[in-house]
């Protein structure tokens, strides 16, 4: 028994509880400490934990969906539909995601979201396969619903009128919101099972497999693509679509990508990529910044963000190439 347990069995004792009842609490407590989650009994206590007033939790569930502000963006030439929660929220939603969600362990797959991980430890898993198949969830965080979030909380050992709560805290229109510090993780909790399904159809049949979010690769040798037909049935099985137009089978004769990386016999930056960055650098050097802008008529208001940006990615790839692009950088006169 733990020192919580022990300390809450004292208390209901003292208060006058049914030994009935007393287990019952210390048995769901066993519950959450097993999780490694925040003990919490009901509504009342989690306002007490998250120092929340009820009049503001009321507000909130009785008008979710304006506390939070939408737009579009676009990103890698996809639109995105964004719903930012207010600071109310987020920092509501902040809470959940350090103490209830973080605890809470995602499956040996998924590569993203998560301390330690990046998109370069992704792509090395992947590195001189002779069949690189790439899929793409459609409509990714659109596709977790409300009642798939609801069962991660309940898995992790919530009642479920806390379940119910933490969920509408978490999700707008019945889906996972992107723009909400929660979903990132949540969609990693959501996707356990598909992840573990299809690990285990790929080990197998000797296939490596990864999520990074909603890019999900494949690679081995040529028998992925005889096998695309079961993968796609798991997948869908778990309530999600492929987006057929951003699929790629790639073989060892051609350029290996995966998460924007090449993986043909190492983990390297596109050349092209590089290429437009030291070609931009140089025309700043030569011309000038602002004629340089005037000239190609470059309409970015953080030019300069955005070519150090480019220059760090190279940088976590490959550093001797990464840090002479800096340093060139850094020789620019910004003139701001």
């Amino acid at each position: 028994m733990s020192e919580y347990t022990d300390n809450l069995r004292k208390s209901m004792l003292e208060l006058g509880n049914s030994n009935d009842y007393i287990e019952l609490c210390i048995n769901y407590a066993r519950k959450l400490e097993k999780s490694h989650v925040p003990i919490i009994f009901d509504k009342i206590h989690f306002l007490v934990l998250t120092e929340l007033k009820s009049s503001q939790l009321n507000d909130f569930l009785n008008n979710r969906a304006g506390y939070y502000r939408e737009f579009e963006l676009i990103i890698n030439n996809r639109k995105r539909e964004i719903h930012a929660p207010n600071n109310i929220l987020k920092e509501l939603q902040k809470w959940i995601q350090l103490y209830i969600l973080k605890p809470l362990r995602v499956s040996d797959w998924a590569t993203a979201y998560i301390p330690g991980t990046s998109i370069i430890k992704n792509a090395a898993i992947h590195i001189g396969q002779e069949c690189v198949v790439n899929l793409d969830l459609k409509n990714f965080f659109n596709s977790i619903s409300a009642v798939k979030v609801h069962r991660v909380f309940r898995v992790a050992g919530y009642t479920k009128e806390l379940a119910t709560l933490f969920t509408k805290i978490c999700t707008v229109n019945n889906c996972l919101p992107q723009g909400a510090p929660t979903s990132p993780y949540l969609s990693n909790l959501v996707c356990i099972k598909l992840d573990q399904e299809l690990a285990d159809f790929c080990q197998s049949l000797g296939i490596r497999f990864t999520r990074y979010a909603d890019d999900m690769t494949f690679s081995g040798g040529k028998e992925i693509v005889k096998v695309l037909p079961q993968i796609y049935k798991i997948i869908s099985k778990q309530g999600f679509l492929i987006n057929n137009d951003k699929t790629k089978i790639l073989n060892c004769g051609q350029r290996q990508e995966v998460t924007g990386l090449v993986v043909n016999d190492k983990v390297s930056v596109k050349k092209e990529f590089i290429r437009k960055l030291s070609q931009e650098i140089h025309f700043c050097l030569r011309f000038g910044v602002s004629n340089h802008i005037l000239r190609t008529g470059i309409r970015k208001s953080n030019y300069k963000d955005h070519l150090f940006g480019r220059a760090y990615f190279i940088n976590m790839v490959d550093k001797s190439l990464g840090d002479d692009l800096l340093k060139k950088l850094q020789s620019i006169d910004w003139e701001y």
